[in-house]
């Protein structure tokens, strides 16, 4: 989980709200950017021609209207790729799909927890981070795991730019730090 900008989540915001405002399911609409998201990504063609800043803002609309049409994209997602077009932000565009995740997290009341450890764990291991992890936040937490080659032992849990670690490497770090401090 990376952090994403304030202007990405602005961006997410805006667009939550409008779909909001005009009954479009929130979910749908995350679908359809993503889509579009996708699509941007593997297609290198559209990826350059929309961040080619030789090519005029009209032909990079015409481009994303043709594409939303192909993608049979609701006329707000379109509008709002049209808008994200015009002010230069397409290069956004994956970070703004993120941050319209944890808009969606936000109003349903969870929390995306990423948990990094040295190794596999356990399903019981994994229900009862999920449980800490909800005891903590006194939200509902939807986990990611990841093996990091890096650690140790232990764990690190980051929820959204806070980190919870609780690696062996840490550990050691802070003892290292500890008799630093305490023999000067």
């Amino acid at each position: 989980m990376s952090l994403v900008s304030s202007t990405a989540y602005k961006y997410a915001e805006a667009l939550a709200d409008v779909a909001a405002e005009t009954g479009l399911p929130l979910e749908k609409t995350g679908e359809q950017l993503g889509a579009f998201v996708a699509a941007f990504r593997e297609n290198s063609e559209l990826n350059t021609v929309l961040l080619d800043p030789s090519y005029p803002l009209a032909v990079k609309q015409g481009i994303v209207r043709e594409v939303s049409q192909a993608l049979k994209l609701e006329k707000i997602v379109r509008n709002f790729l049209l808008v994200v077009t015009e002010k230069g932000r397409v290069e956004q565009l994956e970070e703004i799909l993120e941050a319209y995740q944890c808009v969606l997290d936000d109003k349903a009341g969870v929390v995306r927890v990423e948990v990094a450890s040295a190794h596999e764990l356990s399903a019981a291991d994994q229900e009862r981070i999920a449980q800490a992890m909800k005891k903590v936040t006194g939200k509902d937490v939807k986990l990611s795991y990841s093996v990091d080659d890096e650690l140790i032992g232990g764990i690190r849990l980051q929820v959204g730019s806070t980190v919870y670690d609780g690696s062996i490497i840490s550990s050691l770090e802070q003892l290292r730090n500890q008799m630093t401090f305490e023999s000067n």
